[in-house]
């Protein structure tokens, strides 16, 4: 178990309960927790966490398992990290293997990795390279939206015009991503403390890491050190980064940009 050490009775009780229905919530955060649950509470009308428990059965179980889901994104979100990857880090890459593989983990409802898919597109033809991004949420519906690759133009605020002209179609439903991109990403739901893969060149987490316990984020980080090749690269959030303990497992080489590189041990 991953639980804080000062959990709420009540709270515990409810991640016990979740998970009976093969649901795990243990990993994360209590005040994150707590803050998806409140929802789950005025949305089912319940007073308190006790009443809730109640009524925890598979499919609310469910429903509180895909409020935890973090969907918001947009195409090339932090454009400086973009922007870092695309003139430094995945040029130097593309160098040195034939083929580029990536894990976006936590990928929402696609924008991640499809903004990926793009950028190594650009890069990999000059280079006559090939590439390929395994991307993966624990929301089937957000997974689910992904794969169709329609997104609305909001979502392609930050996407340059040239791009947007080269990759996308314009249709009454939305705007639909390009075959060429869509086929060079694998989308599954998973969580990335049991997803299994290997010889990974990056894993791209971001605003994910933040929400789970040190314990979890400890064991997370083992888990992508192994998933890596010795030349791998690892890139957070912005608002997140490595405790001191864990610089054994990852160097920073932006520190500002929460850009990672793994330490051979």
């Amino acid at each position: 178990m991953s639980l804080e050490k000062t959990v709420d009775p009540q709270i515990e009780a409810i991640i016990k309960k979740a998970s009976r229905f093969g649901f795990e919530l243990n990993h994360y955060k209590t005040t994150f927790l707590k803050r998806r649950i409140d929802v789950r509470l005025r949305t089912r009308g319940v007073r308190d966490y006790s009443e809730y428990s109640e009524l925890l059965d598979s499919a609310e179980s469910g429903a509180l398992f895909k409020s935890i889901s973090i969907n918001v994104t947009e195409f090339f979100r932090d454009k400086e990290v973009f922007s870092y990857l695309t003139q430094d880090l995945l040029p130097k890459i593309s160098e040195k293997t034939s083929t580029i593989r990536i894990w976006s983990a936590g990928c929402a409802t696609g924008e991640e990795p499809h903004s990926l898919a793009i950028l190594l597109n650009e890069i990999c033809k000059k280079q006559s390279k090939s590439f390929k991004i395994f991307a993966t949420d624990i929301s089937s519906k957000a997974v689910e939206t992904a794969k169709t690759g329609i997104y609305p133009s909001l979502a392609l605020k930050n996407l340059p015009p040239e791009l947007f002209t080269k990759y996308f179609t314009a249709k009454q439903d939305g705007n639909h991503i390009s075959d060429e991109i869509r086929s060079n990403i694998t989308f599954n739901v998973a969580d990335l403390t049991t997803f299994e893969i290997k010889l990974l060149d990056v894993i791209v987490c971001r605003n994910v890491f933040i929400y789970y316990t040190k314990e979890t984020q400890d064991m997370i980080l083992k888990k992508f050190h192994s998933c890596l090749k010795d030349t791998g690269h690892l890139v957070l959030g912005m608002d997140e980064g490595i405790r001191a303990e864990q610089t054994k497992l990852f160097e920073s080489i932006n520190p500002r940009l929460r850009i990672y590189r793994k330490v051979i041990q």
